[in-house]
């Protein structure tokens, strides 16, 4: 699908020379892009004397629910159109050289992240210029926002040698003409449009700050019970557990001792931490310590409700809970395996494994043959849709009759896997990738030189990923939105 970007020209500044190239023909009208997110408006008036285009940004002025379906962005927020070069020949003409920059996380020309589209990125004129001024050397004309406007078009080499524009890459520069017609300024509104892997998803990843008290920290786990209730895990200290309110971070007292290495809830007043052979419950106002018999260093938990909970971990430990103490579970298939992971979609259908892959049916378990070993994260949106991620990136799925082949996403251990749905899937591992399946096809996003190792959300565009540094001494959370 194809995504608009409300993108609002040239917070250009200023202008050196550059010679006008002769004028193309304009080409036919193309079809309008299924995707409409017209994200914000910015009027550019252009002032011909100074050489200068200035653009602030303005009010919509498509319906919301016709071409202006999505709202989102704005220069400098999702794109820069940058212009150099600028040069006028009195009240004839006005030239200046372009550049596109993609400042969100996904990238653009791409439906999988490897195979560009033709179109690549067009900027297009949503209100023509005014007081007589015309574009010169549009790419083309096509129908967008209305019939008949001019575009040009940044394809092919243009977004480097393989034809994407990724996260953070500039468009090489396109000259732009306007035939001034006598005018001494002038405004006009453009827009671009692009074709993005998950159109409706998150486009933005912003760091959010943190408390770290420790030389050395690092975010281990993250929960939430709604898109302003969540809560984090780390490192052992004061700020081994801190809570998200939907402002800021708050530290809380809690298993200040040891590391705590996963959450879970079943609501904002019932919260579990796990940590070495440590168990801690929120109860809406204070943790307190859970009992439990685990032996080993416990890794994961999850639960179908507050009276059906599963914690396991090292050397074969797996516990159960019935809203009480954790007990050893009596029919704990593991031996002396480690339990990485934990998920399920009801209390009749739970996996468990790192080794081998284990399934809960409500009365007994039972190996699984899913095809991948070194499992670090299992989740899904159903009991016919689930991932479960390994060591080198590989991940499989089970659609509910059968398990996929592996596939390598990335290289790096998986992390841990969340999302909303069955074509909003996000992983993350620990070589800092942020991945996305939107439904056919795993999209890396995000490639900073940190560590990610959680990630959670409340909605297909309020998504959080928490970590380390490359070096685990730094607490790293990023959030992701439009």
């Amino acid at each position: 699908m194809r995504k608009r970007f409300s993108v609002l020209i040239l917070s250009v500044a200023t202008l050196a020379a550059c010679s006008e190239s002769p004028l193309p023909t304009e080409g036919a009208p193309q079809a309008a892009p299924s995707g409409r997110a017209l994200l914000a408006e910015l009027t550019c008036k252009a002032d011909v004397a100074a050489k200068r285009i200035n653009c602030a940004p303005a009010t919509p002025s498509l319906a919301r629910g016709t071409a202006a379906d999505l709202i989102i962005g704005g220069q400098n927020t999702y794109t820069t159109l940058a212009s150099t070069n600028v040069v006028t020949n009195g009240t004839i003409s006005l030239t200046g050289d372009v550049t596109v920059l993609n400042l969100t996380g996904q990238p653009w020309a791409t439906a999988d992240g490897a195979t560009p589209n033709a179109n690549g990125v067009r900027v297009f004129f949503h209100t023509p210029p005014n007081n007589g001024v015309t574009v010169a050397n549009a790419d083309g004309t096509g129908t967008f926002t209305a019939s008949n406007q001019p575009y040009f078009q940044y394809a092919g080499t243009d977004l480097g040698a393989d034809g994407i524009l990724a996260s953070g890459e500039q468009s090489s520069s396109k000259s732009w003409q306007f035939t001034l017609n006598g005018a001494s300024s002038f405004t006009f509104q453009v827009y671009v449009t692009t074709q993005l892997p998950d159109e409706g998803g998150v486009l933005l990843w912003t760091p959010s700050t943190v408390a770290q008290a420790g030389a050395t920290e690092n975010i281990n786990a993250i929960w939430g019970a709604s898109a302003s209730d969540i809560w984090i895990s780390g490192k052992a200290g004061a700020n081994v557990l801190q809570h998200w309110n939907g402002a800021s971070w708050t530290s809380f007292a809690g298993a200040e001792s040891v590391d705590m290495v996963a959450l879970w809830g079943s609501a904002s007043s019932d919260v579990y931490a796990i940590g070495s052979t440590k168990t801690q419950r929120w109860n809406g106002t204070s943790w307190s310590d859970v009992t439990t018999s685990a032996s080993g260093a416990l890794l994961a938990i999850w639960g179908s409700s507050a009276t059906d909970v599963y914690a396991c971990g090292k050397t074969g430990t797996l516990v159960h809970s019935s809203g009480g103490a954790f007990t050893d579970l009596a029919s704990n298939p593991l031996g002396t395996e480690d339990c990485a992971a934990i998920w399920g979609s009801s209390a009749s259908d739970v996996y468990i494994g790192e080794t081998n892959v284990y399934r809960w049916n409500g009365t007994s378990w039972s190996t699984i043959s899913a095809g991948i070993t070194g499992v670090r994260a299992i989740w899904g949106s159903s009991s016919s849709d689930v991932w479960i991620g390994g060591t080198s990136g590989n991940v499989v799925h089970y659609n509910g009759s059968s398990w996929s082949a592996p596939i390598a996403v990335g290289s790096s251990d998986v992390a841990a896997i969340w999302g909303t749905s069955t074509s909003d899937v996000y992983l993350v591992n620990r070589a800092g990738s942020i991945w996305h399946f939107n439904g056919s096809n795993w999209v890396r996003y995000r490639n900073p030189a940190d560590s990610y190792v959680g990630v959670w959300g409340s909605s297909r565009t309020d998504v959080w990923v928490v970590g380390a540094d490359a070096a685990f001494v730094n607490n790293r959370v990023v959030h992701g939105t439009r």
